[in-house]
């Protein structure tokens, strides 16, 4: 089964260090089309690895989409190796490139050959959430937010899924106001780097999610039941309330400041 041709001549950006007056050096090796052949040689899956991680590194999802796909069906004959990394590489281009139902089925992958990785479960949430499976999208955040409970970026994910379920159920815009308040609690009292990006990064990013946070209807309550109306585990239901509504108060008071 194919997916793509590709051209004869592929560059594998191979980094190799080399002392010369302190400089650092990178060498570029011209091979042959990324082939059977190749890649039944004794370095051929990790140079070809190599070559679209770099792809990806400067910002050339299709063609380091085109090299994933590549590389799994050359893998898929034998199964020599695990193929978790580049299901999540694949699923990130693909998402970038707004091919969702490819992002879809890389995420279903990654996820059930690595689910357990904080940093899959973001993604295959983001990817979720685009596709509006919407329950899966917030039970992943959920689980996510037990390994890394003060993340804002999770915050702000729950908030924009509350906000389109809001669209049909206005209930649930209660529940994205509180995220999003939640979001900027952390943000704005989370320790970070003391670096000149992470500073222009907060300065940025909190005016932002205040505009964002004014758009929303204020809440001062929320209705817990309809977090049933779309089938939610009782655990993570039992975790947003907890979380997100309990925690109100120190939030709109922290928020008011």
């Amino acid at each position: 089964m194919g997916f793509f041709n590709l051209p004869i001549l592929k560059t594998i950006y191979l980094r190799q260090r080399k002392r010369e007056s302190g400089i650092e050096h990178g060498r570029f090796i011209q091979l042959d089309g990324a082939n059977e052949e190749f890649f039944g040689t004794k370095f051929g899956p990790q140079q070809l690895q190599n070559v679209l991680e770099w792809e990806y590194y400067k910002s050339d999802y299709s063609k380091c989409l085109e090299l994933c796909l590549r590389w799994i069906q050359l893998n898929e004959k034998e199964k020599q190796f695990k193929m978790g990394e580049i299901y999540e590489i694949a699923c990130r281009c693909s998402l970038k490139l707004a091919k969702l139902d490819l992002a879809l089925k890389y995420a279903e992958l990654v996820i059930a050959s690595n689910g357990k990785e904080p940093g899959v479960m973001f993604l295959a949430a983001q990817v979720f959430k685009k596709s509006q499976k919407y329950t899966e999208a917030i039970e992943l955040l959920v689980k996510y937010l037990d390994y890394r409970r003060n993340d804002y970026l999770a915050y702000v994910e729950l908030s924009d899924i509350f906000d389109s379920l809001g669209k049909s159920h206005p209930e649930f815009k209660a529940w994205a106001y509180f995220s999003l308040s939640l979001a900027i609690y952390f943000i704005e009292r989370s320790p970070r780097p003391k670096t000149d990006f992470a500073d222009k990064h907060v300065q940025k990013e909190i005016p932002a999610l205040k505009a964002k946070l004014a758009e929303l209807p204020v809440a001062t309550s929320v209705d817990h039941d309809i977090l049933r109306t779309v089938k939610l585990s009782k655990s993570a239901c039992d975790y947003l309330c907890t979380k997100i509504y309990d925690n109100r108060t120190n939030i709109e008071n922290e928020i008011q400041q």
